[in-house]
């Protein structure tokens, strides 16, 4: 096939206080959506590491957010390649709900590594030969500047971080951002676009360090290890 399709269920676990999507469900249902579309060709990280010892390493991700939805909404999400290369791919992940309006869209950017040597391998390697479908959507991966951020917070990395790979799981970093900006933030703010890249990976038991600058229109935060940059990402947001 050469798309996933979803019908996702908002409960209760995925939502703030207001019982809109969390910025750390919606990471989680993109995640999903990728591993379920990969699965279907049979090269999601389970086979990756049992065939080849790799897994996928998501390197950048960018979403546009027009509506969360809410606690008990029933939404369709597709995920679909929009752009092949040697050695990675660039997947779109759309929501609607049931009026067919879109929710939110995102672009992340995938490739294989291998698990011993940390090298990218190729796509023919693996066998992967997806389908690709053109996107309607012009979604640029930003370079963020982390220029004169000042130190925010600390985390310390627990098991519950951990993924199958044994490094932190990519929505544990979002988790670790939201709750660094806290209740006020998202009392006051609404999200409207936001940009990551993951740099580098950490382990269990990691000290890793939060750093942030905020202005009017956005916030930037990167998480250090030690002096090691491991995760950025730009936050556009508008008052309520």
């Amino acid at each position: 096939m050469d798309y996933y399709l979803y019908n996702c269920h908002i409960d209760a676990s995925m939502v703030d206080n207001h019982a809109n999507l969390r910025l750390d469900g919606l990471f989680n249902i993109k995640q999903t959506m990728l591993t379920e579309y990969l699965k279907q060709f049979n090269v999601d990280n389970v086979m990756l590491k049992q065939n080849f010892n790799s897994a996928w390493l998501i390197t950048k991700s960018v979403i546009n957010i027009n509506k969360m939805p809410i606690w008990g909404d029933d939404i369709i999400i597709k995920s679909y390649v929009i752009e092949k290369r040697s050695a990675k791919i660039i997947l779109e992940t759309k929501a609607y709900d049931k009026l067919n309006n879109t929710l939110f869209y995102a672009h992340d950017e995938m490739c294989p590594i291998n698990l011993l040597t940390r090298r990218i391998i190729r796509l023919d390697d693996i066998d992967f030969k997806p389908i690709i479908i053109e996107s309607n959507n012009e979604l640029l991966f930003e370079l963020i500047e982390t220029n004169d951020l000042n130190i925010s917070s600390d985390i310390l990395v627990k098991y519950a971080d951990i993924d199958f790979t044994n490094h932190t799981n990519n929505v544990s970093y979002i988790r670790f951002i939201i709750n660094d900006l806290g209740l006020d933030f998202f009392e006051k703010y609404n999200i409207s676009k936001i940009n990551v890249r993951y740099l580098n990976e950490s382990r269990i038991n990691d000290k890793l360090t939060i750093y942030k600058h905020i202005n009017d229109r956005n916030i930037v935060l990167l998480i250090k290890n030690n002096d090691t940059d491991i995760f950025s990402i730009k936050i556009d947001y508008t008052e309520k």
